[in-house]
């Protein structure tokens, strides 16, 4: 019973590594829903989520409960924040993303991101 235990988390590790490496990631956050996202090679559009770096230092920003690290948007353990792209002004280079949470740091706090802020594009594969 232990073998198989043992081969079973491996196998889980194995699975894990390889499905982030194929781009799949797991949101645990309350910004939106729980669940598998996955990153595609997809310019940033309206209804895509985004990962980014916060276009302004920690000082800049207002005072923050502890979660956040900068300057890419990570939670405490360093696990990547996903918001939802809702506005794009493709000529001012300007992409507004807003988190489901009334709490969420996103374009509300520190306004639009350029295209360079954005280290990925993500869509929902499945929520919970």
């Amino acid at each position: 019973m232990r073998v198989f235990l043992t081969s079973c988390g491996l196998l889980l590790i194995v699975f894990l590594v390889y499905a982030y490496q194929s781009g799949y990631r797991f949101n645990r956050t309350a910004s939106h829903p729980i669940g598998i996202y996955r990153l595609v090679d997809q310019a940033p559009d309206v209804g895509l989520y985004a990962q980014f770096c916060i276009p302004a230092t920690r000082a800049e920003l207002p005072p923050l409960d502890e979660v956040y690290v900068s300057p890419c948007t990570t939670d405490k353990d360093g696990h990547p924040l996903l918001k939802r792209i809702v506005r794009v002004e493709e000529e001012k280079d300007a992409y507004f993303v807003l988190g489901d949470h009334p709490k969420s740091l996103d374009s509300r706090i520190f306004g639009p991101l350029k295209h360079s802020d954005i280290t990925g594009v993500l869509v929902e594969v499945w929520t919970f």
